[in-house]
């Protein structure tokens, strides 16, 4: 009988510690699990991409569209935008939480000096946990 109390009681003691739930402890990861014990390695980061619009003599294009894709195929034929925002009063616009890889923007803006229309349109690398940022500019 007393075998069997200790053996229970030592079942008992391994269940309590062996069953750590696992997941993302990390507080600044995008999937952190606040009821995880132990970490497993699962922890995504995503990054941010800054694009700053200017025209080809350097000033500032506000209030314009940028688009981002995935491929340069998809930017090249204007299909499967991912995002869409408009530059800010800076021409500046910031995709956030992005996984990490390769992104392609465009901005297809007015220039009135020229009376016709431009586009800026480049790639950059977002990693992981991190800002990138890049400046594009409008060629007539």
């Amino acid at each position: 009988m007393k075998t069997l109390k200790a053996l229970s009681f030592f079942i008992f003691i391994l269940l309590l510690t062996g069953c750590k739930k696992e997941g993302c402890t990390n507080k600044t990861a995008d999937n952190y699990n606040a009821s995880a014990k132990k970490d497993d390695g699962s922890c995504k980061y995503s990054g941010d991409l800054i694009i700053n619009v200017r025209d080809e003599v350097g000033y500032s294009i506000t209030g314009e569209l940028v688009s981002l894709y995935r491929t340069n195929s998809d930017m090249q034929n204007g299909v499967n935008v991912l995002r869409e925002k408009k530059t800010d009063n800076s021409g500046q616009v910031k995709f956030t939480k992005l996984s990490s890889g390769v992104y392609y923007f465009d901005c297809i803006y007015y220039d009135t000096y020229y009376g016709y229309y431009v586009i800026a349109e480049g790639s950059a690398t977002v990693n992981n946990g991190y800002v990138t940022t890049t400046d594009i500019f409008g060629e007539p």
